[in-house]
């Protein structure tokens, strides 16, 4: 057996998680191995913290019982001699043998139950029969030095942090899908920066994806000085296999009190009280996916939570349906922060009505434009939308325009915010003042004489140098990006509009990227 490596540094296992995924490429697709190398590190996980548990259970002078632990214990599920890492790590038939550790495991852990249930071992995709156990036998091997120990890793929150790092690797390499489970972390720390968790809070996100959103509500607390333990994490995931990595994600963050329901936020809401109404959260952040067509507008036309009482969006476009779900499970002094497609600000017909008795409410507080090219899997410019039901009197009345489209590092194969573009963007929201070039803070009646649009290049100018100085390649640059992302506004208010007429799947639209 190869010998357990020692003191791991994060660097140290990073390289080493990401080195089984080698091992995984050159079989499966990027968009399927991931789950399995994901299962494989839960295991292990699990394996090495009961071994721990129980060492330090033995040690002390109370009897060697293992009882229903809190949700911080370091160890609060039981490992079954079929699912011990020592026997999957020895089994002549890996494949099987895994299988029937995930089924023990959860039959032990009523927490575990789904969550390891959707990773076929068996499956096709890791080959025939021998390859498949080959192959298996291989990622044993390779998991097996991995001391997962909590005193075997050099810093706390490190297992978790390096489960993030898989998850954005993944998501970089997974093409088109990787918007279904994946928020990228700028897009994150700047959302949960606009609107900060409070110590206490009930934090939810209805399409949690991987989980990114949530854990990033604890790590921006954290970072205050306050207690990300008192944080009530809630979310929704309607994939399986996502709804599998994001409770994997959230236990190896130590956050087994999280709720995260499987299911479909629109047609079928689960995050209820005990009476069956929906729940309402302090903080709500989001990256729903971008104009969802089959999003059941037959299912809820007769909504029993009420959510849709502004209109009913669409046959073809979710984004207002989940905009309304999000209202609707806003606490009374709640706000959220919603990713949002372009097309949500200025579309017409139903979706123009709802964008109207949304403002009418003094719901929104801000529109911050985002630089082209920010997400996983798609080209879609997007917007950050700001709501809030108990704006600071200075704020009635108003909405703040960001126009944070030209501040970004250039990348391959996306875009990224830097620290500064976040900082600055943050800092201009919370002084909720004009910034010329950058931001306005427009009245509602000057909105409603834009026909109610939101676009973000109606309220702030574009130009941000004066005719008498010399451009620079820079400036050029800049001013070339600027215009890119108005084309891309403008391309998909073309796509909505040609929709709207009854030409679908025009070049160009939105609804065409998918999430």
């Amino acid at each position: 057996m190869p010998s357990p490596l020692k003191a791991l540094s994060p660097k140290d296992l990073q390289s080493h998680l990401w080195a089984g995924a080698d091992i995984l490429r050159s079989s499966v697709d990027a968009s399927d191995y991931k789950l399995y190398l994901f299962g494989l590190l839960f295991l292990k996980y699990l394996s090495d913290r009961f071994d721990e548990h129980a060492e330090a259970t033995a040690a002390s002078a109370s009897p060697v019982t293992l009882p229903v632990a809190p949700a911080d214990d370091p160890s609060p599920f039981k490992v079954p001699p079929s699912a011990h890492w020592s026997t999957l790590s020895s089994a002549e038939h890996p494949a099987s043998a895994l299988n029937d550790a995930c089924v023990a495991l959860e039959e032990e852990n009523p927490r575990l139950r789904g969550i390891l249930a959707g990773i076929d071992f068996n499956d096709r995709r890791l080959g025939d029969p021998e390859a498949r156990d080959a192959l298996l036998s291989r990622l044993l091997k390779h998991f097996t030095p991995l001391d997962l120990r909590a005193a075997s890793l050099a810093e706390p929150d490190m297992l978790g942090n390096a489960y993030e790092f898989l998850i954005e690797r993944f998501a970089e390499r997974a093409g088109k899908k990787a918007g279904e489970f994946r928020t990228p972390l700028q897009v994150v720390n700047l959302a949960v920066a606009l609107c900060p968790p409070e110590e206490g809070m009930r934090i939810c996100d209805p399409t949690c994806g991987s989980g990114g959103m949530l854990l990033g509500s604890a790590r921006d607390l954290a970072h205050r000085g306050g207690d990300p333990r008192t944080l009530r994490l809630h979310g929704q995931e309607s994939n399986h296999a996502t709804w599998s990595i994001c409770t994997m994600n959230l236990v190896l963050h130590g956050r087994m009190d999280a709720r995260i329901e499987r299911g479909d936020t629109l047609r079928d809401p689960r995050l209820l009280d005990d009476q069956g109404h929906l729940l309402r959260f302090d903080r709500i952040f989001a990256n729903p996916p971008y104009s969802l067509a089959a999003w059941g507008h037959d299912d809820i036309l007769s909504d029993r939570h009420d959510r849709f009482q502004r209109g009913i969006p669409p046959r073809t476009r979710a984004d207002y349906a989940f905009l309304q779900h999000i209202v609707a499970t806003l606490d009374t002094r709640g706000q959220a922060a919603i990713v949002i497609p372009l097309g949500v600000l200025f579309r017409s017909g139903i979706e123009a009505t709802i964008r109207q008795k949304l403002l009418a409410e003094d719901l929104v507080q801000a529109v911050i434009g985002l630089p082209p090219n920010l997400f996983f899997g798609t080209g879609i410019p997007a917007a950050i939308l700001v709501l809030d039901r108990d704006k600071l009197p200075a704020r009635q009345g108003k909405v703040l325009f960001i126009d944070a489209s030209r501040d970004f590092e250039e990348g391959s194969p996306r875009n990224r915010l830097r620290p500064e573009d976040v900082e600055r963007i943050v800092t201009t929201f919370h002084a909720f003042a004009d910034a010329p070039g950058y931001a306005r803070v427009a009245a509602l009646e000057d909105i409603a004489a834009h026909e109610h649009h939101l676009t973000v290049t109606r309220y702030v100018a574009t130009a941000r140098t004066t005719p008498s100085e010399p451009p620079t390649v820079a400036a050029a640059l800049t001013r070339l990006r600027a215009l890119e992302a108005d084309r891309s506004a403008a391309d998909a208010h073309l796509g909505a509009v040609l929709r709207d007429l009854g030409y679908e799947g025009g070049e160009g639209s939105e609804g065409d990227e998918g999430t």
